[in-house]
């Protein structure tokens, strides 16, 4: 059993395009195209075929490998995490397989993904099927050193992962999801510093929220200013409306409620002021209280 020729062709010349600098996204997934279909009829991806050829999975494997790495170059995390779905039965069902060389650095990265996106119960739950010597390869322990400087509030220590990596030239994808997770750890002491203060000083803001220069805050304030009306969009309509350029689907998640309705950020000569409207007042509830301990429940779960 073989795979047919055609098939093979438009491989190598997907990886030649993924190869490339920049990389002519439109003709990548073109070949991409023609590549899943090819892999959908492989014998060898129907479940309980006996004997799969090495061949077949050898191509699927690198197939979805590179379409996770082109994915990441698109900020399409949607898709990144559906390829990286599809690929964890290839690292974890085939392990007769030969090793793949990128399997290290996409799991570091699917790591970064969850990290960023607060998943913490499905990190821990990832980590539990790496083994020992894996766990020490740097792009994996990283990420873990990083989850546990995020769980002791040690934000200083995301900065300067990110700031390194920056400065070494780290891969770009790999770059990408540190700024990611950057983005997250600054909105989680946003959140804090509009519900603790009413106004503070332009740079004493800027240097929490770990910021070279008022320029990015001023980018950060409108981002936030964004998310708020989204929210208040959201309660009006009571349902979810447009995220707006925020990088992964699920960014009510990935963000917390920095930018709650209501609440407005302004840069008012030296100082930057949270103004509540009103619109949005909290009240008690219960059904929200009860899903909330639900997934906190679960969470704990996945991670003891």
């Amino acid at each position: 059993m073989s795979v047919a020729p055609e098939t093979v062709n438009a491989f190598n010349s997907f990886r030649a395009e993924c190869a490339k600098d920049p990389c002519n996204v439109q003709n990548a997934l073109q070949f991409l195209t023609q590549l899943k279909i090819a892999i959908a009829q492989f014998p060898s991806s129907m479940p309980g075929f006996p004997n799969p050829d090495q061949q077949e999975l050898m191509l699927a494997r690198e197939t979805l490998e590179l379409a996770a790495l082109l994915s990441v170059r698109q900020k399409d995390l949607a898709s990144f995490e559906r390829n990286v779905t599809q690929l964890k039965g290839y690292y974890y069902d085939h392990e007769d397989l030969p090793a793949s060389e990128k399997r290290i650095a996409i799991i570091g990265l699917y790591l970064l993904f969850l990290l960023s996106s607060d998943r913490i119960g499905e990190f821990h739950t990832e980590l539990e099927l790496l083994t020992p010597s894996e766990t020490n390869e740097q792009l994996i322990a990283q990420p873990i050193n990083l989850e546990r400087a995020i769980m002791e509030c040690n934000y200083g220590k995301v900065a300067a992962a990110q700031k390194e990596g920056k400065k070494s030239g780290v891969d770009k994808s790999y770059l990408f999801m540190l700024d990611m997770l950057m983005d997250m750890v600054r909105s989680r002491i946003a959140q804090s510093l509009e519900r603790a203060h009413t106004r503070l000083n332009v740079k004493t803001v800027t240097d929490w929220l770990m910021m070279s220069s008022t320029d990015e805050l001023k980018q950060f304030v409108e981002k936030t200013n964004q998310r708020s009306q989204n929210v208040l969009r959201d309660d009006s309509m009571g349902s979810f409306g447009d995220l707006g350029d925020l990088p992964h689907e699920s960014s009510g998640m990935l963000y917390g409620k920095v930018g709650k309705a209501g609440v407005t950020w302004k840069i008012e000569g030296d100082f930057l002021c949270f103004e509540n409207d009103g619109s949005h007042k909290q009240a008690f509830d219960p059904f929200g209280l009860m899903v909330n301990t639900i997934e906190y429940a679960t969470e704990l779960e996945r991670i003891v």
